[in-house]
Protein backbone atom coordinates (compact mmCIF):
# COMPACT_ATOMS: atom_id res chain seq x y z
CA UNK A 1 0.00 0.00 0.00
CA UNK A 2 2.82 2.44 0.85
CA UNK A 3 4.43 1.64 -2.48
CA UNK A 4 1.19 2.54 -4.29
CA UNK A 5 0.97 5.94 -2.54
CA UNK A 6 4.59 6.77 -3.38
CA UNK A 7 4.07 5.88 -7.05
CA UNK A 8 0.91 8.00 -7.19
CA UNK A 9 2.66 11.01 -5.71
CA UNK A 10 5.54 10.64 -8.15
CA UNK A 11 3.07 10.42 -11.02
CA UNK A 12 1.31 13.63 -9.95
CA UNK A 13 4.65 15.42 -9.60
CA UNK A 14 5.76 14.26 -13.06
CA UNK A 15 2.42 15.26 -14.53
CA UNK A 16 2.67 18.72 -13.04
CA UNK A 17 6.22 19.10 -14.32
CA UNK A 18 5.13 17.98 -17.77
CA UNK A 19 2.32 20.54 -17.72
CA UNK A 20 4.74 23.33 -16.90
CA UNK A 21 6.97 22.32 -19.77
CA UNK A 22 4.14 22.15 -22.31
CA UNK A 23 1.98 25.06 -21.19
CA UNK A 24 3.81 27.42 -23.57
CA UNK A 25 3.19 25.03 -26.43
CA UNK A 26 0.18 26.04 -28.58
CA UNK A 27 -0.06 22.68 -30.38
CA UNK A 28 -3.53 21.09 -30.79
CA UNK A 29 -4.74 17.54 -31.40
CA UNK A 30 -7.81 16.66 -33.45
CA UNK A 31 -9.58 13.32 -33.07
CA UNK A 32 -12.36 12.56 -35.60
CA UNK A 33 -14.73 9.59 -35.23
CA UNK A 34 -17.41 9.34 -37.92
CA UNK A 35 -19.09 12.76 -38.00
CA UNK A 36 -17.83 13.68 -34.55
CA UNK A 37 -14.61 15.60 -33.89
CA UNK A 38 -12.71 16.33 -30.70
CA UNK A 39 -10.21 19.17 -30.59
CA UNK A 40 -7.95 19.79 -27.57
CA UNK A 41 -4.67 21.33 -26.77
CA UNK A 42 -1.88 18.76 -26.88
CA UNK A 43 -0.81 19.46 -23.31
CA UNK A 44 -4.31 18.94 -21.96
CA UNK A 45 -4.68 15.68 -23.89
CA UNK A 46 -1.40 14.28 -22.63
CA UNK A 47 -2.15 15.23 -19.06
CA UNK A 48 -5.57 13.58 -19.27
CA UNK A 49 -4.03 10.37 -20.58
CA UNK A 50 -1.46 10.47 -17.84
CA UNK A 51 -4.01 10.87 -15.07
CA UNK A 52 -6.23 8.12 -16.53
CA UNK A 53 -3.22 5.81 -16.46
CA UNK A 54 -2.52 6.72 -12.83
CA UNK A 55 -6.14 6.09 -11.83
CA UNK A 56 -6.26 2.69 -13.56
CA UNK A 57 -2.89 1.67 -12.13
CA UNK A 58 -3.92 2.68 -8.59
CA UNK A 59 -7.26 0.84 -8.96
CA UNK A 60 -5.62 -2.40 -10.08
CA UNK A 61 -3.03 -2.19 -7.30
CA UNK A 62 -5.72 -1.61 -4.68
CA UNK A 63 -7.78 -4.50 -6.08
CA UNK A 64 -4.74 -6.78 -5.89
CA UNK A 65 -4.09 -5.72 -2.31
CA UNK A 66 -7.71 -6.43 -1.37
CA UNK A 67 -7.69 -9.87 -3.00
CA UNK A 68 -4.50 -10.92 -1.14
CA UNK A 69 -5.61 -9.51 2.20
CA UNK A 70 -6.81 -12.96 3.35
CA UNK A 71 -3.43 -14.50 2.53
CA UNK A 72 -1.65 -11.70 4.30
CA UNK A 73 -3.80 -12.22 7.40
CA UNK A 74 -2.96 -15.93 7.32
CA UNK A 75 0.72 -15.06 7.04
CA UNK A 76 0.43 -12.74 10.04
CA UNK A 77 -1.24 -15.53 12.03
CA UNK A 78 1.56 -17.95 11.14
CA UNK A 79 4.23 -15.47 12.18
CA UNK A 80 2.42 -14.96 15.48
CA UNK A 81 2.10 -18.71 15.97
CA UNK A 82 5.79 -19.16 15.25
CA UNK A 83 6.70 -16.57 17.90
CA UNK A 84 4.41 -18.23 20.45
CA UNK A 85 5.85 -21.65 19.61
CA UNK A 86 9.40 -20.44 20.18
CA UNK A 87 8.37 -18.75 23.44
CA UNK A 88 6.53 -21.90 24.53
CA UNK A 89 9.56 -24.09 23.85
CA UNK A 90 11.80 -21.72 25.78
CA UNK A 91 9.38 -21.79 28.72
CA UNK A 92 9.40 -25.59 28.55
CA UNK A 93 13.20 -25.66 28.81
CA UNK A 94 13.07 -23.21 31.71
CA UNK A 95 10.50 -25.28 33.59
CA UNK A 96 7.58 -22.85 33.16
CA UNK A 97 5.20 -25.72 32.47
CA UNK A 98 1.84 -23.92 32.69
CA UNK A 99 2.76 -20.99 30.46
CA UNK A 100 4.56 -23.30 28.04
CA UNK A 101 1.49 -25.50 27.68
CA UNK A 102 -0.77 -22.46 27.12
CA UNK A 103 1.43 -20.95 24.39
CA UNK A 104 2.10 -24.23 22.60
CA UNK A 105 -1.57 -25.23 22.60
CA UNK A 106 -2.69 -21.74 21.50
CA UNK A 107 -0.29 -21.61 18.55
CA UNK A 108 -0.61 -25.23 17.42
CA UNK A 109 -3.55 -24.62 15.04
CA UNK A 110 -1.73 -21.96 13.01
CA UNK A 111 1.75 -23.40 13.40
CA UNK A 112 3.56 -25.15 10.58
CA UNK A 113 5.06 -27.43 13.24
CA UNK A 114 1.85 -28.58 14.94
CA UNK A 115 3.45 -31.94 15.71
CA UNK A 116 6.23 -30.25 17.71
CA UNK A 117 3.70 -28.03 19.48
CA UNK A 118 1.57 -30.94 20.63
CA UNK A 119 4.51 -33.14 21.65
CA UNK A 120 6.03 -30.32 23.68
CA UNK A 121 2.64 -29.46 25.19
CA UNK A 122 2.25 -33.12 26.19
CA UNK A 123 5.53 -32.94 28.06
CA UNK A 124 4.46 -29.71 29.78
CA UNK A 125 1.17 -31.32 30.86
CA UNK A 126 3.09 -34.39 32.05
CA UNK A 127 5.30 -32.23 34.25
CA UNK A 128 2.13 -30.85 35.83
CA UNK A 129 0.95 -34.43 36.58
CA UNK A 130 -1.98 -34.02 34.19
CA UNK A 131 -1.90 -37.42 32.47
CA UNK A 132 -5.31 -36.95 30.84
CA UNK A 133 -4.22 -33.73 29.13
CA UNK A 134 -0.88 -35.30 28.25
CA UNK A 135 -2.60 -38.17 26.44
CA UNK A 136 -4.95 -35.72 24.69
CA UNK A 137 -2.00 -33.76 23.30
CA UNK A 138 -0.33 -36.99 22.16
CA UNK A 139 -3.52 -37.94 20.32
CA UNK A 140 -3.62 -34.52 18.64
CA UNK A 141 0.06 -34.88 17.70
CA UNK A 142 -0.65 -38.18 15.97
CA UNK A 143 -3.73 -36.73 14.31
CA UNK A 144 -1.75 -33.74 12.99
CA UNK A 145 0.99 -35.94 11.49
CA UNK A 146 -0.07 -39.60 11.18
CA UNK A 147 3.27 -40.56 9.63
CA UNK A 148 5.07 -39.49 12.83
CA UNK A 149 3.71 -42.48 14.74
CA UNK A 150 7.16 -43.51 15.97
CA UNK A 151 8.03 -40.05 17.28
CA UNK A 152 4.68 -39.77 19.07
CA UNK A 153 4.94 -43.31 20.43
CA UNK A 154 8.49 -42.85 21.72
CA UNK A 155 7.47 -39.64 23.47
CA UNK A 156 4.52 -41.42 25.03
CA UNK A 157 6.71 -44.32 26.19
CA UNK A 158 9.29 -41.97 27.73
CA UNK A 159 6.62 -40.08 29.65
CA UNK A 160 4.96 -43.29 30.83
CA UNK A 161 8.30 -44.68 31.97
CA UNK A 162 9.21 -41.55 33.90
CA UNK A 163 5.82 -41.71 35.65
CA UNK A 164 6.45 -45.34 36.66
CA UNK A 165 3.67 -46.61 34.40
CA UNK A 166 5.76 -49.59 33.29
CA UNK A 167 2.92 -51.80 32.07
CA UNK A 168 1.56 -49.04 29.82
CA UNK A 169 5.08 -48.19 28.69
CA UNK A 170 5.71 -51.82 27.79
CA UNK A 171 2.52 -51.98 25.71
CA UNK A 172 3.58 -48.84 23.82
CA UNK A 173 7.10 -50.15 23.17
CA UNK A 174 5.95 -53.59 22.04
CA UNK A 175 3.60 -51.94 19.52
CA UNK A 176 6.35 -49.65 18.22
CA UNK A 177 8.90 -52.46 18.00
CA UNK A 178 6.80 -54.13 15.29
CA UNK A 179 7.40 -51.04 13.14
CA UNK A 180 11.02 -50.27 14.07
CA UNK A 181 12.62 -53.46 15.47
CA UNK A 182 16.16 -52.02 15.23
CA UNK A 183 15.45 -48.69 16.94
CA UNK A 184 18.32 -48.43 19.43
CA UNK A 185 16.69 -46.08 21.92
CA UNK A 186 13.53 -48.18 21.87
CA UNK A 187 15.58 -51.28 22.73
CA UNK A 188 17.34 -49.41 25.54
CA UNK A 189 14.05 -48.23 27.02
CA UNK A 190 12.57 -51.71 26.62
CA UNK A 191 15.51 -53.15 28.56
CA UNK A 192 14.95 -50.70 31.41
CA UNK A 193 11.23 -51.45 31.41
CA UNK A 194 11.79 -55.21 31.69
CA UNK A 195 14.26 -54.57 34.53
CA UNK A 196 11.71 -52.53 36.44
CA UNK A 197 9.04 -55.17 35.84
CA UNK A 198 11.53 -57.90 36.85
CA UNK A 199 10.54 -59.85 33.73
CA UNK A 200 13.72 -61.92 33.50
CA UNK A 201 12.43 -64.27 30.81
CA UNK A 202 11.62 -61.43 28.40
CA UNK A 203 14.89 -59.72 29.24
CA UNK A 204 16.71 -62.95 28.44
CA UNK A 205 15.00 -63.03 25.04
CA UNK A 206 15.97 -59.40 24.44
CA UNK A 207 19.68 -59.86 25.24
CA UNK A 208 20.73 -61.09 21.75
CA UNK A 209 19.28 -57.93 20.17
CA UNK A 210 20.95 -55.77 22.82
CA UNK A 211 24.30 -57.31 21.92
CA UNK A 212 23.65 -57.14 18.18
CA UNK A 213 22.86 -53.44 18.27
CA UNK A 214 25.45 -52.68 21.00
CA UNK A 215 23.00 -51.28 23.52
CA UNK A 216 25.67 -50.89 26.19
CA UNK A 217 29.29 -51.96 26.50
CA UNK A 218 30.34 -55.62 26.49
CA UNK A 219 31.04 -55.41 30.24
CA UNK A 220 27.60 -53.94 30.95
CA UNK A 221 25.84 -56.57 28.85
CA UNK A 222 27.85 -59.37 30.50
CA UNK A 223 26.85 -58.07 33.93
CA UNK A 224 23.22 -57.81 32.81
CA UNK A 225 23.24 -61.36 31.46
CA UNK A 226 24.68 -62.64 34.74
CA UNK A 227 21.97 -60.82 36.66
CA UNK A 228 19.26 -62.21 34.40
CA UNK A 229 20.33 -65.83 34.87
CA UNK A 230 20.88 -65.44 38.61
CA UNK A 231 17.39 -63.98 38.96
CA UNK A 232 15.96 -66.82 36.87
CA UNK A 233 17.58 -69.34 39.22
CA UNK A 234 16.21 -67.49 42.24
CA UNK A 235 12.75 -67.33 40.65
CA UNK A 236 12.84 -71.07 39.98
CA UNK A 237 13.23 -71.69 43.71
CA UNK A 238 10.66 -69.15 44.87
CA UNK A 239 7.99 -69.91 42.27
CA UNK A 240 8.17 -73.70 42.41
CA UNK A 241 4.67 -75.20 42.62
CA UNK A 242 6.04 -78.05 44.73
CA UNK A 243 7.41 -76.43 47.90
CA UNK A 244 9.25 -79.57 49.03
CA UNK A 245 13.04 -79.73 48.70
CA UNK A 246 12.65 -82.31 45.96
CA UNK A 247 10.23 -80.07 44.06
CA UNK A 248 12.49 -77.04 44.41
CA UNK A 249 15.50 -79.05 43.24
CA UNK A 250 13.57 -80.15 40.13
CA UNK A 251 12.54 -76.56 39.38
CA UNK A 252 16.13 -75.35 39.96
CA UNK A 253 17.54 -78.05 37.71
CA UNK A 254 15.14 -77.08 34.93
CA UNK A 255 16.25 -73.44 35.14
CA UNK A 256 19.93 -74.46 35.19
CA UNK A 257 19.48 -76.60 32.08
CA UNK A 258 18.13 -73.54 30.26
CA UNK A 259 21.26 -71.48 30.92
CA UNK A 260 23.65 -71.27 27.92
CA UNK A 261 26.81 -73.34 28.26
CA UNK A 262 29.00 -70.27 27.91
CA UNK A 263 27.54 -68.99 31.18
CA UNK A 264 29.60 -71.66 32.97
CA UNK A 265 32.52 -69.26 32.67
CA UNK A 266 30.64 -66.67 34.74
CA UNK A 267 31.53 -67.43 38.36
CA UNK A 268 28.63 -65.49 39.98
CA UNK A 269 26.05 -67.55 38.08
CA UNK A 270 27.73 -70.85 38.95
CA UNK A 271 28.18 -69.80 42.60
CA UNK A 272 24.49 -68.88 42.86
CA UNK A 273 23.46 -72.30 41.54
CA UNK A 274 25.88 -74.10 43.87
CA UNK A 275 24.64 -72.14 46.91
CA UNK A 276 21.05 -73.07 46.04
CA UNK A 277 22.05 -76.76 45.88
CA UNK A 278 23.79 -76.48 49.25
CA UNK A 279 20.72 -74.81 50.77
CA UNK A 280 18.57 -77.67 49.40
CA UNK A 281 20.95 -80.23 51.00
CA UNK A 282 22.18 -81.56 47.66
CA UNK A 283 25.92 -81.08 48.22
CA UNK A 284 26.76 -84.19 46.22
CA UNK A 285 25.30 -82.59 43.05
CA UNK A 286 26.93 -79.29 43.97
CA UNK A 287 30.36 -80.95 44.21
CA UNK A 288 29.97 -82.70 40.86
CA UNK A 289 28.87 -79.53 39.06
CA UNK A 290 31.59 -77.40 40.64
CA UNK A 291 34.27 -79.97 39.92
CA UNK A 292 33.28 -80.03 36.24
CA UNK A 293 33.22 -76.22 36.00
CA UNK A 294 36.65 -75.82 37.66
CA UNK A 295 38.11 -78.35 35.28
CA UNK A 296 37.18 -76.11 32.31
CA UNK A 297 37.00 -72.64 33.87
CA UNK A 298 39.27 -72.10 36.86
CA UNK A 299 38.10 -69.36 39.24
CA UNK A 300 39.53 -68.56 42.69
CA UNK A 301 36.15 -67.69 44.19
CA UNK A 302 34.70 -71.02 43.03
CA UNK A 303 37.60 -73.08 44.37
CA UNK A 304 37.09 -71.41 47.76
CA UNK A 305 33.44 -72.47 47.55
CA UNK A 306 34.58 -76.00 46.70
CA UNK A 307 36.23 -76.20 50.12
CA UNK A 308 32.92 -75.87 51.99
CA UNK A 309 31.08 -78.61 50.05
CA UNK A 310 30.83 -82.14 51.43
CA UNK A 311 30.59 -84.38 48.38
CA UNK A 312 29.77 -88.09 48.38
CA UNK A 313 33.50 -88.99 48.71
CA UNK A 314 35.30 -86.34 50.82
CA UNK A 315 38.60 -88.23 50.69
CA UNK A 316 38.57 -88.25 46.91
CA UNK A 317 37.56 -84.60 46.98
CA UNK A 318 40.66 -83.72 49.05
CA UNK A 319 42.96 -85.68 46.74
CA UNK A 320 41.50 -83.94 43.69
CA UNK A 321 42.08 -80.50 45.21
CA UNK A 322 45.64 -81.44 46.18
CA UNK A 323 46.23 -82.27 42.53
CA UNK A 324 45.24 -78.71 41.64
CA UNK A 325 47.88 -77.40 44.03
CA UNK A 326 50.70 -78.72 41.83
CA UNK A 327 49.91 -76.10 39.20
CA UNK A 328 48.92 -73.39 41.73
CA UNK A 329 51.22 -73.74 44.77
CA UNK A 330 50.70 -70.18 46.01
CA UNK A 331 46.94 -69.86 45.49
CA UNK A 332 45.58 -68.69 48.86
CA UNK A 333 41.97 -69.59 48.04
CA UNK A 334 43.00 -73.12 47.10
CA UNK A 335 45.14 -73.48 50.25
CA UNK A 336 42.23 -72.37 52.44
CA UNK A 337 39.92 -74.78 50.61
CA UNK A 338 42.44 -77.60 51.16
CA UNK A 339 42.58 -76.79 54.87
CA UNK A 340 38.81 -77.07 55.11
CA UNK A 341 38.74 -80.30 53.13
CA UNK A 342 41.44 -81.67 55.47
CA UNK A 343 39.17 -80.79 58.42
CA UNK A 344 36.33 -82.74 56.80
CA UNK A 345 38.68 -85.70 56.54
CA UNK A 346 39.77 -85.09 60.20
CA UNK A 347 43.38 -84.58 59.16
CA UNK A 348 44.07 -81.86 61.75
CA UNK A 349 47.80 -81.41 61.20
CA UNK A 350 47.43 -81.19 57.46
CA UNK A 351 44.61 -78.67 57.86
CA UNK A 352 46.84 -76.51 60.12
CA UNK A 353 49.67 -76.63 57.56
CA UNK A 354 47.38 -75.48 54.75
CA UNK A 355 45.94 -72.60 56.80
CA UNK A 356 49.43 -71.51 57.89
CA UNK A 357 50.67 -71.63 54.29
CA UNK A 358 47.75 -69.50 53.10
CA UNK A 359 48.35 -66.88 55.84
CA UNK A 360 52.06 -66.68 55.11
CA UNK A 361 51.34 -65.80 51.47
CA UNK A 362 48.47 -63.37 52.13
CA UNK A 363 46.61 -63.10 55.46
CA UNK A 364 42.85 -63.48 55.03
CA UNK A 365 39.96 -63.51 57.48
CA UNK A 366 38.78 -67.06 56.52
CA UNK A 367 42.26 -68.56 56.98
CA UNK A 368 42.79 -66.80 60.35
CA UNK A 369 39.31 -67.82 61.49
CA UNK A 370 39.70 -71.48 60.55
CA UNK A 371 43.14 -71.72 62.14
CA UNK A 372 41.94 -69.98 65.33
CA UNK A 373 39.06 -72.34 65.96
CA UNK A 374 41.20 -75.36 65.10
CA UNK A 375 43.77 -74.25 67.70
CA UNK A 376 41.02 -73.56 70.25
CA UNK A 377 39.64 -77.06 69.81
CA UNK A 378 43.13 -78.43 70.42
CA UNK A 379 43.49 -76.50 73.69
CA UNK A 380 45.87 -73.82 72.36
CA UNK A 381 43.82 -70.93 73.74
CA UNK A 382 46.50 -68.24 73.56
CA UNK A 383 47.45 -68.98 69.94
CA UNK A 384 43.78 -69.30 69.06
CA UNK A 385 42.94 -65.89 70.57
CA UNK A 386 45.81 -64.26 68.71
CA UNK A 387 44.58 -65.62 65.39
CA UNK A 388 41.01 -64.60 66.17
CA UNK A 389 42.19 -61.04 66.84
CA UNK A 390 44.15 -60.94 63.59
CA UNK A 391 41.29 -62.38 61.60
CA UNK A 392 38.57 -60.29 63.25
CA UNK A 393 39.77 -57.13 61.53
CA UNK A 394 39.64 -58.87 58.16
CA UNK A 395 36.53 -60.95 58.61
CA UNK A 396 33.45 -59.97 56.70
CA UNK A 397 31.62 -63.29 56.32
CA UNK A 398 30.85 -66.06 58.76
CA UNK A 399 32.70 -69.38 58.74
CA UNK A 400 31.00 -72.55 57.53
CA UNK A 401 30.05 -75.26 59.99
CA UNK A 402 32.89 -77.85 59.87
CA UNK A 403 33.86 -80.75 62.20
CA UNK A 404 36.69 -80.10 64.71
CA UNK A 405 38.75 -82.48 66.95
CA UNK A 406 36.91 -81.51 70.13
CA UNK A 407 33.55 -82.29 68.52
CA UNK A 408 34.94 -85.60 67.31
CA UNK A 409 36.21 -86.55 70.80
CA UNK A 410 32.85 -85.69 72.38
CA UNK A 411 31.09 -87.88 69.84
CA UNK A 412 33.49 -90.76 70.52
CA UNK A 413 32.89 -90.61 74.28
Amino acid sequence: MKKLIVISMLAIALGTLLGKVLETDDSYILIAIADKALEARLVSFLMALFFIFVIFYASFRFLGFTLTLGGRAESWKKRGAQKNTVKGLLDLMEGRWKNSQRLLEKSATNSETALINYLAAARAAHEQNDDAKRDEFLHLAHKSTPKADVAVGMTQAQLQFSRGQYEQCLATLVRLRKKVPKHTYLLKLLKQTYLNLKDWNKLSELLPDLRKHKIGSSEELDALEQQVHIEKLNAAINSSADKSEQGKRASLQLAWNGIPKRMLSYAPVVADYINHLIALHDEDSAEKVLRGVLKKHWDDSLVELYGVIAGADIEKQLLLAEGWLKDRPNNIQLLTALGRLALRNQQWSKAKEYFDASIQITPTAPAYGELARLLASQGEAEASNENFKLGLALMSDGLPDLPLPQENMAAAS
